[in-house]
């Protein structure tokens, strides 16, 4: 309930976002991978790098902020499989499009065949990220989570294919999805 202040069975600090999980399982698996993101000059930011460059992941497009790492904490209802996921986006809030076209200009797609986006960094970064990708001939996969309203419809353009799920799918379309049925109307 709100204000309610509640325990817990385990905590685990660990890597994570999105897009961090994705490059590290790639270059895991051995594939050419690269990461596109700003992070803090802090300690965190600085572990960030370090994992990525462990897995094999391309750091050069990472860039630094004065602000903190971004965070996010995820409470697990074990009893029911439900979860929440709390974001403070830190660092990465502050990759601009102008600082998007640096990278760019630097050539941070230079030679890739798909590009992977969240919702993490501002919506117009993403959406001109995907827009330079598309137009570019590249595969585009946007994960629209964290949701924070309705989408651009020039968007959808952009997009190769659109990952969401139950909430961010009512979210985007304003339908709201129970079944399969309102899924596919979404």
């Amino acid at each position: 309930q709100q204000g309610e202040t509640l325990l817990c069975n385990s905590y685990k600090k660990g890597f994570g976002g999105k897009g961090g999980n994705q490059c590290v399982m790639v270059g895991k698996l051995g594939g050419d991978v690269r990461m596109v993101a700003m992070v803090g000059e802090d300690a965190n930011g600085s572990a960030y790098v370090t994992n990525f460059a462990d897995h094999k992941v391309d750091t050069r497009f990472v860039l630094r902020s004065q602000l903190p790492t971004g965070l996010a904490q995820i409470w697990v209802d074990e009893a029911i499989g439900d979860n929440r996921i709390v974001v403070y986006e830190g660092a990465a809030g502050q990759l601009n499009v102008d600082a998007a076209n640096n990278l760019l200009k630097d050539g941070c797609l230079d030679g890739v065949d798909i590009v992977v986006c969240q919702n993490e960094i501002p919506l117009d970064t993403t959406l001109h990220f995907l827009r330079v990708a598309h137009e570019g001939g590249k595969i585009t996969m946007f994960n629209v989570a964290p949701a924070r309203g309705s989408l651009p419809d020039a968007c959808l353009g952009y997009v190769s294919v659109l990952v969401v799920n139950e909430s961010e799918a009512s979210q985007i379309s304003g339908v709201e999805v129970s079944c399969v049925q309102s899924a596919t109307s979404a």
